[in-house]
């Protein structure tokens, strides 16, 4: 279960922006079983055509509101080979025991062609510089795990990414009033420094290749985040073909 500074005010405003951002980012297309890991499961209310949806945590929340109906731990998921279709982890990585171990575990639950949306505290950002520098409390004391560590793990996995961004440019535990007063941080973080907000969020695709050795081709591979000049508020999802020269 994660922790309960999430249920305060600048956790509440925290995931409203994440759930905001991650309403174009996630993949508009059916999904047959999705799962939520995290959160208490309660806190991305999404609008997401999906047929079943498993909300999964690790301990029971005495919070009302939870829509928790499986307990379990992320590195051992009691889901079935590839029966999910659409795995969401708000900042499950951030506090579990063994992120790597959880990211397999996903792989293998995670249907070919299912879809991968996460996301976690990015570790180069105004929030990254308060946890080196002062008291590790709530949310500090999280993994904030490097984007890049994830991302070569995902790759690693089979994952192709699809989409990303950062958000939120704040400075970190501020109150409604100073939230309010300093929204030209964010107008200015999506604008100049659109990959160093507090939170990283990665849509990704699970890939199955066949064992027939192929030849590297030179055409130039997807990334994760393309270099962006001034002035580009967003990443925009990928196209389905790399452009070529």
């Amino acid at each position: 279960m994660l922790p309960g500074w999430f249920d305060s005010n600048a956790g509440k405003a925290l995931i409203a922006e994440e759930t905001a951002a991650l309403a174009s980012l996630v993949p508009d297309q059916f999904y047959r079983v999705g799962l939520q890991y995290g959160l208490n499961a309660k806190a991305l209310v999404l609008d997401l055509n999906v047929e079943q949806m498993i909300y999964c945590d690790s301990g029971k929340s005495d919070e009302s509101g939870s829509s928790t109906n499986v307990l379990a731990l992320p590195e051992a998921l009691p889901l079935s080979d590839s029966s999910v279709d659409l795995v969401l982890m708000p900042h499950t990585l951030d506090f579990c025991e063994d992120p790597h171990r959880v990211l397999r575990e996903i792989s293998q639950v995670l249907s070919p062609e299912g879809v991968l949306v996460l996301s976690g505290f990015h570790p180069y950002s105004l929030w990254g510089a308060r946890r080196r520098v002062g008291r590790k409390s709530a949310p500090f004391d999280a993994r904030f795990i490097s984007r890049t560590v994830i991302q070569d793990r995902l790759e690693l996995l089979g994952f192709v990414p699809l989409t990303g961004r950062t958000i939120n440019y704040q400075f970190p535990q501020m109150n409604a009033l100073w939230r309010g007063r300093s929204d030209w941080m964010n107008a200015m973080g999506d604008r100049w420094w659109p990959t160093l907000g507090a939170v990283y969020i990665l849509v990704v695709q699970k890939k199955i290749y066949s064992g027939l050795s192929i030849k590297k081709s030179k055409v130039p591979s997807k990334r994760w985040f393309p270099d962006l000049k001034p002035a580009q508020a967003k990443v925009t999802q990928y196209s389905d073909t790399p452009n070529s020269k």
